[in-house]
């Protein structure tokens, strides 16, 4: 996908969104407990997205009803014995990276961008079963929380 395809997409779903009443970026982004964090992140590696890559994965989750925010390219599934169901499609995402390159003893900055196709946990079979997060009682967090706080971290 060229840059200017991805402008176009990344609008035209905006505008989508507004012309069916909802402002995109103002939304109550909520998760079950048990499908961890609200901010997007490549369940491969654990690192979050950032940028762009936010909304964009944000409004694929909620357009397609995913409930977790864990996306992985094809061959992060592959790499993992899993694969991703015949017929689905990805969602695009960015990657822009800052090089340098010297000419005639003079640096230049210039931005490098890659798009990339990555499919949501609910898009791909035989990855394993997250486990269910326990959630503890009020009492038992907020003495944790006040430990952490206090600087005991023997309880967290």
């Amino acid at each position: 996908m060229n840059i200017n395809a991805l402008y176009e997409s990344v609008t035209n779903s905006i505008i989508k969104e507004m012309e069916a009443g909802a402002v995109p970026w103002v939304k109550p982004w909520k998760t079950p407990r048990n499908h961890g964090s609200v901010m997007p992140h490549n369940l491969a590696t654990g690192r979050p997205y950032s940028g762009i890559n936010i909304p964009l994965l944000w409004g694929a989750a909620d357009a397609k009803g995913y409930s977790a925010h864990e996306w992985m390219t094809f061959q992060q599934a592959q790499m993992r014995g899993a694969t991703v169901r015949k017929g689905e499609k990805g969602t695009h995402i960015v990657f822009t990276k800052q090089l340098l390159k010297k000419e005639d003893d003079e640096e230049r900055s210039f931005s490098m961008l890659r798009t990339y196709n990555v499919f949501n946990v609910a898009q791909i079979d035989g990855l394993p079963v997250p486990k269910e997060v326990e959630e503890l009682p009020e009492p038992v967090r907020h003495e944790r929380a006040g430990s952490f706080y206090q600087g005991d971290q023997r309880e967290v």
